[in-house]
Formats: C-alpha cells, structure tokens, sequence
C-alpha cells in the first residue's frame, strides 16, 4: 500500500521501515480483560459495599445465590496477525482483550462462600 502510492517495491518500503526508521511489526498483546478505569472503580466499589454488608450481618451469605452465567458472542474475534502495526523500537506494545472465536461460550462459576469472600478481599488489595 505504501509502496503503490510512492511508487516503490515492496521490498525498498520493508528496507526503509526496518532498518533506516528501525520499525517492526509488532502483534497485540492478548490479555484476557482490558476495564477501564470506570470498570474497576465500580467493581471495587461493589466489593466494598458487599463486605461492608458481611460485617454488619453476618448471616447474609446465607442469602447469596449463585448460578451460570453465560457469555454470547456473535461474530469472530480479530486474530493477532490481523492486528499487526508498525512500531518503532520504543513504542509501547498494544494490548487487545482475549476473545473467544466461538459463537457461544458459557461459563459456570461455582464458589464456595469463603472464596467468595477472599475472592473480594484480593480484588480490593488491588
């Protein structure tokens, strides 16, 4: 693309980008879930709010009811030779959340309640 509109081969763009302006091309990094800081925010806030109620009465995980929860998606994720930039040397590597490729995916969570409860402690250390 670059060479068509400069009228060059492709094998003099690749030269100049890797070694004159010491570009490569850099994949995403997968990670398995990007939040934003809102997200975080409020997922500590929830964790807060669910042991300030653990405290106050200590029998409300008697109360607590878990069950699955499913995750639906319907298209496929972009792979991560799709995702390629040119990066120079000293760039920061991009970050691209982990998807599933299937169309459905279910996850079924099933937690003791004391995982449960060191579960949100480790959540609020971080």
């Amino acid at each position: 693309m670059i060479g068509e509109q400069l009228g060059l081969t492709h094998t003099t763009v690749h030269h100049i980008l890797t070694n004159d302006l010491e570009m490569r091309k850099i994949c995403a990094k997968m990670v398995p879930k990007i939040l934003s800081q809102d997200q975080k925010d409020n997922r500590r806030d929830r964790c807060l709010d669910f042991l300030e109620q653990i405290e106050n009465d200590p029998s409300f995980l008697e109360r607590v009811i878990t069950g699955d929860e499913p995750w639906i998606f319907e298209y496929d994720p972009e792979t991560k030779r799709q995702s390629q930039e040119w990066h120079t040397s000293t760039s920061p590597r991009q970050k691209k959340g982990r998807m599933s490729k299937s169309k459905i995916k279910k996850s079924s969570q099933k937690i003791d309640i004391l995982e449960l409860v060191e579960l949100f402690r480790f959540v609020l250390i971080k």
